[in-house]
């Protein structure tokens, strides 16, 4: 359930995004979900790794430019500083 309200939050703030508008209307099923990615966006946005990690799942699959990283260890050992 966790993970589904977590990918319906990151699909929410995309299509946002998409839109070019700051306001949405987000469910309250999902506001924690909205709130773990927004945290989890802020922290790489500033560059702070740490509360990223402690943001992702050890066996998260972060899927970017048409490749794959299989688990947090390995996005953090890679893109993560470029992403930051």
């Amino acid at each position: 359930m966790k993970r589904l309200l977590a990918t319906t939050a990151l699909f929410i703030l995309c299509q946002a995004a998409l839109a070019g508008t700051a306001a949405i209307d987000v469910p309250r099923e999902a506001q924690a979900a909205v709130a773990t990615v927004d945290g989890f966006f802020a922290a790489l946005s500033s560059g702070n790794l740490d509360v990223v990690a402690s943001v992702l799942e050890p066996n998260v699959v972060i899927l970017e430019s048409g490749g794959a990283e299989h688990s947090a260890a390995e996005y953090l050992g890679h893109h993560a500083k470029a992403d930051a």
